[in-house]
């Protein structure tokens, strides 16, 4: 596998996590969520999950198996965060790693192919799930709109340097617009 396909993902949202809808996991058959944390859910400005996140969790949680995988080392911060939103976690994964999304999907018991890495960073996240044959979404990260620019210059280099090995982000991007969603008409997936 190229270096520009282990960093291509399967699905850019162009949105945060929150616009990941339920006919948007139906239209790709995904069973299951491996979910980043630091943020892909939670700016790391915060401690606290947002009543939004709340609200698309509890749309999203009768539909499938969710799983917390973060990088971060603090199992403290990961696991409150964990905690506050009942969901199973690991800490300090160490993606591109792929050993805890293994263990994380070898628990829902599902197909690999047919659950979804879903996170803010291409060389971490994308990298990981493609690596293990995960469907990869990347999303936009969880932020104030003024501090994106400042705060995110590793995330800006990351999708420079994969733009130069050829990844598409731009033609990848989609807008599922949830009151007239048609998958036949709205989703393109990254090529």
């Amino acid at each position: 596998m190229t270096k520009a396909k282990l960093l291509q993902p399967n699905l850019t949202l162009g949105k945060t996590i929150t616009h990941l809808s339920p006919e948007i996991l139906r239209f790709y058959h995904l069973k299951g969520l491996v979910l980043d944390v630091d943020e892909t859910l939670v700016s790391f400005k915060e401690t606290d999950v947002s009543e939004e996140l709340h609200d698309w969790l509890a749309e999203i949680r009768p539909i499938l198996p969710i799983w917390l995988v973060s990088n971060n080392i603090s199992e403290n911060r990961i696991g409150r965060i964990a905690k506050s939103v009942n969901l199973p976690y690991l800490f300090g994964a160490g993606k591109p790693s792929r050993r805890k999304l293994r263990h994380a999907v070898q628990h829902m018991d599902l197909p690999v192919s047919q659950v979804a890495m879903v996170g803010d960073r291409l060389f971490t996240d994308v990298l990981a799930g493609n690596r293990l044959g995960m469907f990869t979404i990347l999303v936009e990260p969880m932020a104030e709109l003024g501090s994106v620019a400042r705060s995110y210059s590793l995330r800006n280099l990351e999708v420079w340097i994969s733009k130069q090995l050829g990844v598409s982000l731009h033609h990848a991007q989609q807008d599922f617009p949830s009151s007239s969603f048609n998958p036949k008409e709205d989703i393109k997936p990254s090529k």
